[in-house]
């Protein structure tokens, strides 16, 4: 049997979802599935002796490579990890709130685990796949994707070394995300000195959440960019956050500030992702909307935008699958359900729409949104 063996840099902190094991690290069974699906992309590379049938993500099968069906290879791979450092993550952390409602002496609170060196072993009776994997894609590979929780807000970001010790230029690293990006904008702000990044990642996703903040939900200074962006349509949308709170003025003594609606009210913030439920715990009888697809369709419809992490730097990343995804949602009925307190009949329903397909370019959105000093759109 042939091996090769790759290391990888740890770049941005990495939430294992059994981070209270001994050597909670980046996972073989999430990274050989993902792997397997993204080589198979390219089926002019593929033989049909690399396919294992039965070592897919898929039960279907088919005989020809071509269909792009997710079906394994006939690889074996083992990540060995040292140097491991555990962090509690605290309340409130900027993108992450799994922590939230938990006691401090919690032995379920999630930890941010750092490994100082990360060794992909990979072995097969088939050289000439090793070298496809490890000359021709893995390093693609780990630019395309992050891991473990959080990881569309850039958590659990790694990257392929050249060798053990050694690091990549920005310039290729960018590079690399230009070969697998539709849209790429970068926040060229200093943030803080990459020597320091182990102990100041806060730093960097405080920016990170800002930024995703500004462009969503509006800060308390800076109105939400998405609603800018369709209220300048013609005929104009508005989004549906005033609406609940319309709806949520008339069930709760706090009144809320609501500005004035008009009659074209569209699910305009599920177009970056679709929420579970919306929460307003800072008034007297805390509440929350909880949101479905009323056709049952779509469960879960995460963000359009992946956030890479690389040294200091972070990038807002458009692929071609995300681009895709939004005509899934497009047009889709969701239903609000109102919850007071602990109630467990909703004291309101009503129903929202998503914006119709050809309402939303994503990436002119971004170009709009991100053009300040601080972006720079670099695909």
């Amino acid at each position: 049997m042939y091996q090769k063996i790759v290391y990888l840099s740890q770049q941005s902190p990495y939430i294992h979802f059994q981070n209270d094991l001994p050597g909670a690290t980046l996972r073989a069974t999430d990274v050989k599935p993902r792997l397997d699906k993204f080589l198979l992309k390219h089926p002019e590379v593929i033989k049909n002796e690399w396919i294992n049938e039965s070592n897919g993500e898929s039960s279907e099968s088919s005989e020809n490579v071509n269909e792009g069906r997710t079906k394994g290879l006939n690889y074996k791979l083992t990540i060995l990890a040292s140097g491991h450092s555990f962090d509690v993550i605290p309340k409130l952390y900027p993108c992450y709130f799994g922590n939230t409602g938990t006691n401090e002496n919690d032995a379920i609170k999630k930890k941010f685990t750092f490994t100082k060196s990360v060794k992909l072993v990979f072995k097969s009776y088939y050289v000439d796949l090793l070298n496809v994997i490890v000359e021709d894609y893995l390093k693609d590979f780990f630019v395309a994707y992050n891991f473990g929780t959080r990881s569309g807000k850039g958590f659990g970001s790694f990257v392929v070394l050249p060798a053990e010790n050694a690091n990549i230029g920005l310039s290729e690293y960018e590079d690399r995300l230009r070969s697998q990006f539709e849209a790429v904008f970068k926040f060229s702000k200093q943030i803080f000195g990459y020597e320091d990044y182990t102990t100041q990642h806060k730093s960097l996703f405080n920016k990170i959440d800002e930024a995703y903040k500004e462009l969503k939900s509006g800060l308390q200074r800076s109105p939400s960019k998405l609603r800018k962006y369709f209220n300048s349509l013609t005929p104009s949308i508005e989004w549906e956050k005033g609406l609940t709170l319309e709806k949520l003025n008339k069930h709760v003594d706090d009144k809320l500030r609501v500005d004035k609606l008009h009659n074209n009210v569209l699910y305009v913030r599920a177009l970056l992702g679709l929420a579970e439920n919306y929460e307003y715990d800072k008034i007297r009888v805390k509440s929350k909307f909880k949101i479905s697809d009323k056709a049952q369709v779509i469960e879960r419809f995460p963000s359009p935008i992946l956030v890479k992490v690389y040294q200091n730097c972070f990038y807002f990343c458009i692929s071609k699958s995300a681009l895709n995804s939004l005509n899934e949602i497009a047009g889709e009925t969701f239903q609000f359900e109102l919850f007071k307190g602990e109630d467990k009949i909703p004291s309101e329903k009503f129903e929202v729409k998503v914006p119709e397909i050809g309402t939303f370019d994503l990436v002119k959105f971004l170009q709009g949104a991100l053009s300040s000093e601080k972006w720079k759109k670099i695909k």
